[in-house]
């Protein structure tokens, strides 16, 4: 055991009555504890230096170890267990590092089970475990904080403040001393235990920051956790104000639904459809149809029954339910996946046209595919028994063949027929061009 002078800060005092004889003194001294502890696994929890825990005792050699420091010195070493599912756990089943704590309290139950309340006082490091006769001892090492009086452990510890300050104004797991404690330490050190104990975290983290002996490193983990925590409660927050104002409507919508019902009694407007809307909620109740519509179907129903007769929109809402329940929610035919069934169909009389007849019904001529042989014509021209040529007969006004062929290429270059016209070729055959003379 270490036996160097212990600071002021690491003294704690006791939280029993003053008015509780106990021969236990009020405060303790690293230098007042004793070369081995007995050893109290803990298989749900981490206990901090600082913290106060109640427990529940249920094991028989846990409970010789409760009975035992009633009547001693009320100090045992508080550890994790490895696994919580081992009910006696041994030396193997321990982590090493644990917390020197005083118990104040505890109070027995008609079952055998006790319930303790304990403090958290010091790290300790467990050096070598003693024969189990009837419960765990062991003697260990005091584990100090390693701090350092630094601008960059000052600006942590404000930023921890702070976080820790957001965090316990939207918590409802705090406690109002957990709150009060957290604005009155201002030591870097117990600062961070007291976070560690209080944050919601799992227990593999907590033990990694028992195991922590350096306040700057202690810090460093836990402001990411801290800010992890405020943003997953500022989101749960705003979740459960979506959620009450959503409730709030609903609440709302149907009080005011209640009371136009209400007036719609007192009218006597009620009395004209009311045998229709239950008929048609029977209809519905009896009908086989998937969730989805039944839903649309109820949502339609609602909105016809708030509907005044008179209203346009009482038919309209009507006929949609009558057709939802005229469906044949219940009736399924077969599908045929028969290839070699659908290309004999295709092939048979029926599908086939007739000679010196159009395409199938339903098929327009311009909906076929054209030939390999016709070129698409990009400008809309007139039928060919009907056509005009306007170069033609702007040629047999103005000039000779020559011209009149020379507007037939350029009437092909835009999209046109290159061959001459039929009355340019009858011309040419019959005039004779001997005596003409180009320009």
């Amino acid at each position: 055991m270490n036996s160097k002078e212990t600071p002021p800060e690491s003294e704690f005092v006791s939280i029993l009555g003053t008015g509780e004889k106990s021969e236990v003194p009020s405060r303790f001294s690293s230098r007042s504890l004793p070369e081995a502890l007995p050893i109290l696994g803990l298989s749900d929890i981490v206990i901090f230096p600082g913290a106060v825990v109640p427990l529940l005792v249920e094991t028989g050699p846990s409970l010789k170890l409760v009975d035992d420091l009633v009547a001693g010195d009320r100090l045992l070493g508080a550890v994790l267990q490895r696994n919580s599912e081992v009910a006696e756990p041994g030396p193997e089943d321990l982590h090493s590092v644990g917390c020197v704590s005083r118990l104040t309290k505890m109070v027995k139950f008609p079952d055998g089970t006790v319930r303790v309340l304990v403090e958290g006082l010091w790290r300790i490091r467990i050096k070598e475990f003693s024969p189990a006769a009837p419960y765990l001892r062991a003697s260990y090492e005091l584990l100090r904080d390693e701090t350092e009086d630094t601008v960059e452990l000052q600006a942590m510890l404000r930023n921890a403040h702070k976080q820790f300050e957001e965090i316990a104004k939207m918590s409802t797991a705090l406690t109002d001393q957990v709150k009060i404690a957290a604005l009155n330490t201002e030591h870097p050190g117990p600062f961070a235990d007291l976070i560690a104990a209080n944050l919601n975290l799992p227990l593999t983290d907590r033990q990694k920051l028992l195991e922590m002996v350096s306040v700057r490193e202690r810090l460093q983990t836990l402001l990411p956790l801290l800010n992890r925590e405020q943003e997953v409660l500022t989101l749960s927050s705003k979740i459960q104000s979506d959620v009450a104002g959503s409730i709030a409507k609903t609440q709302r919508d149907f009080f005011l639904r209640e009371q136009l019902r209400a007036i719609q009694r007192e009218l006597g407007d009620s009395e004209t459809n009311s045998g229709e809307i239950k008929s048609l909620r029977e209809k519905i109740e009896q009908t086989p149809m998937p969730a989805e519509a039944r839903k649309a179907a109820e949502q339609e129903l609602e909105r016809l029954q708030q509907t005044p007769p008179a209203a346009a929109e009482y038919g309209v809402a009507r006929n949609y339910l009558d057709w939802i329940l005229s469906l044949p929610w219940e009736k399924a035919t077969e599908d045929k996946l028969d290839l070699k069934a659908a290309e004999k169909n295709t092939q048979s009389a029926a599908f086939r046209p007739r000679k010196n007849q159009g395409p199938p019904a339903g098929i327009s001529r311009r909906a076929q595919a054209p030939q390999a042989d016709q070129r698409p014509d990009p400008l809309p021209r007139r039928p060919a028994g009907r056509r005009q040529n306007f170069a033609g007969q702007k040629c047999r006004r103005l000039a000779g063949p020559k011209v009149c062929a020379h507007l037939a290429r350029r009437h092909a270059r835009r999209g046109g027929d290159s061959r001459p016209p039929p009355h340019l070729r009858r011309r040419d055959a019959r005039t004779n061009h001997s005596n003409f003379t180009p320009d």
